[in-house]
């Protein structure tokens, strides 16, 4: 007789994307529309949901901004930052920046907030 083998799937969160999340999204979403093809806003705004879609399973597979609480995913030259609670199965999308900018300061001030 063979043994069954079990997989212990990882748990689903819930992801929450907040408002700021919006705000900075439609500001990408305008730059890359006045400074790229036009298409480009649509391939950009179709791989931030792909990448956004996969944190409900896997959100701690992101590195940790250093010093703070956040981690990010890389979409182009963009970084996405979430929290997550792990004791609530929940991911909270925060901001998405361009990876040029000071992150340090803008993080560790959010991160104070």
């Amino acid at each position: 007789m063979k043994r069954k083998r079990l997989i212990k799937l990882p748990q689903q969160y819930e992801v929450i994307l907040e408002d700021e999340f919006w705000t900075t999204f439609d500001d990408v979403a305008v730059y890359i529309s006045a400074n790229w093809w036009e298409a480009s806003v649509d391939n950009f705004k179709k791989a931030v949901q792909r990448k956004i879609s996969g944190l409900d399973l896997f959100p701690n597979g992101h590195r940790r901004w250093r010093d703070t609480n956040f981690r990010y995913c890389l979409v182009w030259d963009y970084l996405i930052f979430y929290k997550v609670d792990d004791a609530e199965h929940l991911v909270r999308v925060y901001w998405i920046m361009h990876a040029a900018r000071d992150l340090d300061s803008l993080l560790k001030e959010k991160e104070q907030k």
